[in-house]
């Protein structure tokens, strides 16, 4: 059997890759997940784990700006108005439309 030299040029990074000690393997993934984090951040996306909790505490309604009693309709009229303001395709604040989209999902949680 014939093995291209992209495959052995694979199967030789593969053989530096388990020499290296622990340690040094252990601090590259640490680098690639902070470069993967800060990617992330820069482009605006999370992970879906950050917005877990496990009920919708009072913070969300304060973000939405309705009390904690609203109805899913007033909750989606609330979403949307300050969505258009915090939109960063429309000059908002990535932070700050990230906080509201997190909200939004937490208190439309069919599940909660």
């Amino acid at each position: 059997r014939v093995i291209s030299p992209q495959s052995l040029k694979t199967l030789k990074a593969c053989r530096d890759w388990l020499s290296k000690p622990p340690a040094e393997r252990a601090r590259w993934f640490r680098e690639a997940e902070a470069a993967i984090a800060q990617e992330r951040e820069k482009h605006g996306f999370y992970r879906e784990s950050d917005e877990r909790q496990t009920t919708p505490g009072p913070i969300f309604y304060q973000i939405l700006g309705v009390e904690p009693g609203a109805t899913l309709a007033e909750i989606k009229a609330a979403f949307r108005l300050k969505a258009r303001a915090t939109h960063p395709d429309h000059g908002g604040d990535t932070a700050d439309f990230k906080r509201l989209m997190v909200a939004y999902r937490q208190l439309t949680d069919k599940r909660k």
